[in-house]
């Protein structure tokens, strides 16, 4: 992926001064990466896992396709061939 050499710089300079050049790289690498979707499950009406149950039987992807989102308690990822809203 191509970025303006200005937003390329100041980042590189930010890594630079704050972050290891290895979380640089990675940084870099990880815009090259398909796109991660998920959703998040609202705590106050359901569960995580009763939303992956519920997602399980609306569409017919197995449960492990929706695996947990590991920075959020309620989070899920969903696949790419699944558009939800």
């Amino acid at each position: 992926m191509r970025f303006p050499e200005a937003f390329t710089a100041e980042m590189n300079q930010l890594f630079s001064d704050w972050m290891a050049p290895s979380d640089a790289d990675a940084f870099w690498q990880s815009l090259d990466q398909p796109s991660a979707s998920g959703l998040r499950a609202n705590s106050l009406k359901i569960s995580r896992d009763d939303l992956r149950r519920l997602l399980v039987d609306l569409t017919g992807v197995s449960a492990d396709q929706f695996p947990d989102v590991p920075w959020a308690d309620d989070g899920l990822y969903i696949p790419a061939t699944l558009q939800p809203g």
